[in-house]
């Protein structure tokens, strides 16, 4: 039996997965392919990246903080979509780094279809 939570990690998962194409990946893709009323998706995804290798990367916590506070302040005001500024719509992540990434997490999330 799949727990529920357990299902979602892993289609956040699958999803991020599936919109890898070419050498990067921007932000708003990442917005797009999780949807833009997808705030606890968005937020989990940032999130894990604090919690991959990715972490390592100096400042890059901070940047993932950053980015899970505005998508909670927005769910707070009850904004029905996602709103981010450009400069971090436009920043880009390596498609390498990401799969290397989703790989990783993959491991500790149990009944997922590990690949």
């Amino acid at each position: 039996m799949t727990h529920p939570a357990t299902h979602a990690l892993s289609d956040v998962l699958d999803k991020l997965e599936r919109s890898v194409s070419g050498e990067e990946i921007s932000v708003e893709d990442v917005v797009d392919t999780l949807g833009h009323s997808s705030f606890a998706a968005l937020m989990l995804a940032f999130s894990l990246v604090s919690t991959s290798p990715a972490s390592a990367i100096p400042g890059i916590t901070a940047v993932v903080a950053a980015l899970v506070f505005i998508l909670v302040a927005q769910m707070m005001v009850g904004r029905k979509s996602v709103w981010l500024p450009g400069f971090i719509t436009r920043r880009k992540l390596s498609t390498g780094k990401l799969c290397k990434g989703i790989r990783w997490l993959r491991g500790p999330v149990p009944g997922c279809g590990c690949r």
